[in-house]
């Protein structure tokens, strides 16, 4: 049966049943509408059967009521309409001719009790409680029919009817979204194909949710919830361990996000993985950088060079070895890179090797041209015996002075 919808955001309200318990689910209001249920948890002091993020659950539902909505469910749904009320039709006729047997009996037997000599008490006896069986049958039988014929019956869709069903499915999707209907007006849409949504946990992330159509079939889906804990993601401890090996392997936390995400992993609030939760992870379980994989250099290999080693070798700083790659002046072919770092190094290549050593000098023939510019005048070097020569001569200058 469908509860009272009710005025608040949330679509379901009244059409959702626990899949434990078999009662309603409720309603908290906070931030975001969350659907719950804690009859278990009242009455035998158990678990509370369920608590679930409102939105993810009344997305999944809408977008199985749009797709009942497409002509060719709508084609499914009348016919099936059509049987089930001709199923009715015969289960009425059914009870009707058994209230006519019945009757029948009750009204044979009652002649026959009447008809009876009073004095052959035997056969009064047998006869009067076969007529008792036969009303008590006749009274059953009538309250079988009164049950049928108060029982929910179905209807066929109207024509007018399965016309609005068919421009409502090119409209509806589109006009859900804005605000020209309200919150009541999708409830009652919603009621109008679906009797009722029964929902329980699969696993710990997991939701199986089973939508109950008017007609009386149902639908069957899965919805992968958001949950409180990491840890109760399913597979969790291969989780870790694809993001230890990951890890080991020199990927960035972006990329093993990506990785793991493709691989059908998630985390316990999004239908994938960030890269924040793999940061989590490792953060938590000491995975950070070594030593050697925090260098910003490469180290040297048989072949190639370093960009450090390059600079020492050629006695310049390594941030001239860096522009020439960047300009290209070293050329691409020359490199190579190196994990997980990606460090340049540059192939040990003799022609290579000439022509930065002559750039190299170009470079410091240039400097000191520069140099030399700036400079007004070269001073003598300095030695003690220039020193007592300028010593002597001003003391001759002071004694032509004094005369």
């Amino acid at each position: 049966m469908q509860g009272a919808p009710g005025r608040g955001e949330a679509l379901l309200q009244g059409l959702i049943i626990c899949g434990v318990c078999g009662r309603h689910l409720r309603v908290a209001y906070k931030k975001t509408p969350r659907y719950f249920c804690n009859e278990e948890l009242k009455r035998v002091q158990g678990p509370a059967c369920i608590s679930v993020t409102g939105p993810p659950l009344d997305e999944v539902v809408t977008r199985a009521f749009f797709e009942a909505l497409r002509p060719a469910q709508l084609d499914a749904l009348e016919a099936i309409l059509a049987d089930q009320e001709a199923e009715y039709r015969r289960l009425l006729l059914h009870w009707d001719e058994r209230i006519k047997r019945a009757r029948y009996a009750a009204q044979l037997t009652q002649r026959q009790y009447s008809t009876v000599d009073p004095e052959n008490r035997l056969v009064a006896a047998s006869l009067e409680r076969r007529w008792e069986a036969s009303l008590r049958e006749l009274a059953e039988t009538e309250e079988g029919y009164a049950r049928q014929a108060k029982a929910l019956r179905p209807m066929p869709l109207s024509t007018p009817l399965r016309e609005q069903f068919r421009h409502i499915s090119e409209t509806l999707p589109d006009l859900w979204m804005t605000d020209q209907i309200t919150q009541v007006q999708r409830k009652g849409l919603l009621r109008t194909l679906i009797q009722q949504v029964i929902v329980r946990w699969a696993t710990s992330d997991t939701m199986e949710i089973c939508i109950v159509w008017i007609s009386g079939h149902y639908s069957q889906l899965r919805l992968t919830a958001a949950i409180h804990r990491a840890q109760d993601v399913p597979d969790y401890d291969r989780f870790l361990e694809r993001i230890q090996a990951l890890w080991a392997a020199g990927m960035k936390d972006k990329e093993i996000a990506a990785q793991l995400t493709q691989e059908g992993f998630h985390s316990a609030r999004l239908s994938s993985v960030s890269a924040h939760a793999v940061l989590k992870v490792r953060l938590r379980y000491h995975w950070q950088q070594t030593p050697e994989s925090s260098k910003r250099y490469a180290q040297s290999e048989p072949g190639y060079w370093s960009v450090r080693d390059l600079a020492a070798h050629l006695e310049c700083d390594a941030h001239w070895v860096y522009r020439h790659i960047e300009t290209g002046r070293i050329d691409s072919a020359y490199l190579k890179r190196c994990p997980p770092r990606h460090a340049y190094l540059i192939q040990d290549d003799p022609i290579l090797l000439a022509s930065l050593r002559e750039a190299r000098k170009q470079v410091e023939e240039l400097g000191q041209r520069r140099l030399n510019k700036k400079t007004r005048k070269q001073l003598p070097p300095f030695s003690p015996a220039s020193e007592a020569d300028g010593h002597d001569s001003a003391q001759e200058e002071q004694e032509h002075e004094r005369r």
